[in-house]
C-alpha cells in the first residue's frame, strides 16, 4: 500500500462494475487494486455518486478540543453528561449530547455553552482540572439510519470497499 497525505477529497473511479482507484481533487488518478471509502459523514453521499444508496440519520455535533491539560485519561469516557478522548498531543476532544441539540441553524455552537461543557469534563477528571478550549468544531456526525455499522464489500462493484458508522473508535479494532 502507500499512504498519500494532503491531496485533498479524493474519489473512487469505476468503470463498469470494477473499481480502478482513486482521482484526487488535483485530477490525478492514482490506480488501486482495492479501495475503501471511509470519509466520515461524506460516505453516503460519495457513495450515491455511484448509484450506491447508503442511508443516515441527521446528526449534527459539536466537539471541543482543548488545550493539553495534566490529565491521566487512556480511553474513551462516556459520563451521563459530557464525553471526551485522549489527543496524542495531551488535550481531550469533549462533546455532549445537550450541546449537540443547541447548535444553532448556521451550525456553530454557542459559545456560552463552552465553559458548561468543560466544567462538565473537568467535574469527571481526577483533580478536575482547568481545561480550555483550543479549538471549536460542529458538523455532522457519520449516523447510519438504522445504528448499525455499515462495513464491508459494496454490492456491485468488485473490489469497493466501505466503513461508515459512528462508533469507529469503539469498533475500530474489530473493523479493522
Amino acid at each position: 500500500g502507500r499512504l498519500l497525505t494532503g491531496v485533498g477529497a479524493a474519489r473512487p473511479v469505476v468503470d463498469v462494475d470494477r473499481v480502478q482507484g482513486v482521482r484526487l481533487a488535483d485530477g490525478t488518478q492514482v490506480d488501486a487494486d482495492a479501495v475503501v471509502v471511509a470519509t466520515g459523514a461524506a460516505v453516503p453521499a460519495m457513495l450515491g455518486e455511484l448509484g450506491v444508496p447508503i442511508r443516515a440519520q441527521h446528526s449534527p455535533a459539536a466537539l471541543v478540543r482543548t488545550r493539553p491539560a495534566d490529565v491521566s485519561v487512556r480511553v474513551v469516557v462516556n459520563a451521563p453528561r459530557v464525553s471526551l478522548r485522549p489527543t496524542p498531543d495531551g488535550g481531550l476532544v469533549v462533546g455532549a449530547g445537550w450541546l449537540d441539540a443547541e447548535l444553532t441553524d448556521a451550525g456553530s455552537v454557542p459559545e456560552a455553552r463552552i465553559p458548561e461543557l468543560l466544567a462538565e469534563a473537568s467535574a469527571v477528571l481526577a483533580g478536575h482540572p482547568a481545561l480550555v478550549a483550543d479549538a471549536v468544531h460542529a458538523g455532522p456526525r457519520p449516523m447510519p439510519v438504522d445504528d448499525e455499522p455499515v462495513l464491508g464489500r459494496v454490492a456491485g462493484i468488485a473490489s469497493l470497499y466501505v466503513a461508515f458508522t459512528h462508533s469507529g473508535a469503539t469498533l475500530g479494532l474489530i473493523a479493522g
